[in-house]
């Protein structure tokens, strides 16, 4: 079966992907909002080469159900609506470009124009427009107030180095100057000598204002001579922020992908690098997921290549694994559906799992109201089966308190394995358990833990924002103190139950939690709360 992937954008990233995947055995569909006539070059090329299999212009995702290797999506195109069969889809729409005048304290005027609009209206090749031809001092403002992209970087200097050729006097005021893009540090230094003035603020920022004539007036103590200076330019030029278009936004909610804090299609999480989302076989690429340097689009190019021309196994048909639902048993409550965030909940006459999308977090069954999802390996019997020969009430001082310790297994596992090679005396009474996601511990695992002889627990799990299931360590957190808010009236101190975070790579830190935690329940002593006999 030829694998299609849907390919969404109009611009030099996606017509790369499109070459690159030119030998691969898939059928490529390219779709765009634009129009045909308004395709770039680069993309009016690959489609006239026949690099794309089915060109759907002035289109739009309007809806998109099943799962990588089985998406069913609905596009809207030339007023028809078009239902496709998709393998992978790979989204490289492009972000636009916004001014903030607030931040900087000045208002709109013809005076202050953006980058864009030097690159589109200033410049042509070397000549300057006759509107500006008065300009003699120009200033660029970037990365003042927020954090710039090295591309903007890039752009104001490359301008400010045509600025400076044609005899004017270019300035860049900078906050963290973006230089770590391939050849920026050489490009660092050719704007120098050619004259443009660059200045870095460290732990100032200039004062900026208008004046009477609505010009803008720059005061600044330079922080390095520690004189003040005062620059009064013809024409200003600000930094610009990325930020998602409209269909980029609409798209995100369509198919249900995790976003930064920016609003693009990636969430700020260490398992989300590269082209990958929570959703698998939906990757984003270049502006979408806010990266705009020409090294990234390139990398991009490469990682979504790479990952549409990978041969997916033939899709099985949608039964249940991973987690498993209990059709007698479910309500229909769809808590499953809105807590997953792979997108693996899909509900036609009954509520199912997508087997190809599930990671078998749990988090559905934790969260059950019902106890209808099961995830094989993470049912309390099991959990707690793994515990035997409570320690008898009353303190000891040969005391081995026995300790069961849920680990995630993309953190805190690998850190307990480090850490049994780095230190060989891990306390005696410990008990590692690996578990997909911590966010799959129920009340009732922690609890069953307790009244199998556990005397304390702890529940080990990624740092915040870098769960693979979102927020599986959050929801973990929220049962760990609701649970030790209740201890209290059931007998148990709340120090026997602890949650903390770490990496993988952590494994000294590991050595030292449970070492810490053995030596608090030697000072409580045996749980009083032990399985009924």
């Amino acid at each position: 079966m030829t694998e299609k992937i849907l390919l969404l954008g109009n611009n030099a990233l996606t017509a790369g992907i499109a070459q690159n995947l030119e030998d691969s055995e898939v059928e490529l569909i390219l779709a765009t909002p634009d129009r045909k006539a308004d395709l770039i070059p680069a993309v009016e090329e690959v489609v006239r080469n026949n690099q794309v299999t089915k060109l759907l212009t002035q289109s739009r995702v309007t809806a998109c159900r099943g799962s990588v290797g089985n998406f069913s999506v609905r596009l809207s195109a030339d007023q028809k609506m078009h239902s496709l069969d998709i393998s992978q889809i790979v989204i490289a729409e492009d972000a636009e470009e916004q001014t903030d005048y607030s931040i900087h304290d000045i208002h709109p005027d013809p005076s202050i124009i953006s980058l864009s609009e030097i690159e589109k209206d200033l410049m042509l090749g070397t000549e300057i427009k006759s509107q500006y031809s008065q300009a003699q001092r120009l200033v660029f403002l970037i990365g003042l107030y927020h954090e710039t992209t090295p591309e903007n970087t890039r752009r104001a200097m490359e301008l400010a180095q045509k600025i400076q050729e044609t005899g004017r006097q270019a300035y860049i005021l900078t906050g963290n100057l973006k230089v770590g893009d391939q050849g920026l540090e050489r490009l660092y230094r050719q704007v120098r000598d050619v004259g443009v003035v660059l200045i870095k603020f460290y732990h100032t920022r200039p004062r900026i204002q208008m004046n009477e004539s609505d010009r803008v007036v720059i005061e600044f103590d330079d922080e390095i001579a520690g004189r003040p200076f005062r620059l009064n330019p013809d024409l200003t030029i600000l930094d610009e922020a990325a930020r998602p278009a409209a269909y980029l936004r609409d798209l995100i909610s369509i198919l249900g992908l995790e976003t930064d804090p920016s609003g693009f299609a990636q969430a700020d999480n260490v398992h989300r690098i590269g082209v990958r989302t929570n959703r698998a076989g939906i990757l984003v690429a270049g502006p979408a997921r806010n990266l705009l340097s020409q090294r990234e689009h390139r990398l991009d190019i490469a990682a979504a290549s790479l990952q549409g021309s990978i041969p997916m196994e033939q899709p099985e048909p949608e039964t249940l694994a991973g987690a498993e639902i209990d059709p007698g048993s479910c309500i229909r409550c769809l808590t499953c559906y809105r807590l997953c965030p792979y997108g693996a909940i899909q509900v036609n006459t009954r509520v199912q799992v997508l087997s190809r999308a599930c990671e078998a977090c749990g988090l559905c069954a934790a969260e059950c109201p019902r106890g209808a999802i099961q995830v094989p390996g993470m049912n309390g019997f099991n959990i707690g089966a793994r515990l035997v020969d409570p320690n008898r009430p009353g303190k000891s001082a040969d005391l081995t308190p026995k300790i069961l310790a849920f680990c995630c297994t993309r953190s805190a596992f690998p850190a307990s394995r480090l850490a049994v090679g780095l230190t060989p005396t891990l306390p005696r009474g410990l008990k590692i358990i690996e578990i997909p996601c911590a966010g799959g511990l129920s009340l009732d695992h922690l609890l069953t833990g307790f009244r199998n002889g556990a005397d304390g627990t702890l529940v080990l799990t990624c740092h915040t924002d870098n769960c693979h299931a979102r927020h599986g360590n959050q929801r973990a957190l929220e049962r760990v103190e609701m649970l030790q808010s209740q201890f209290t009236s059931i007998g148990l101190e709340k120090e026997r139950l602890h949650f903390a975070t770490l990496a993988s790579n952590m494994g000294t830190a590991f050595a030292d939690i449970v070492t810490d935690f053995e030596k608090k329940l030697r000072e409580l002593g045996p749980s009083k709360l032990k399985q009924q006999t």
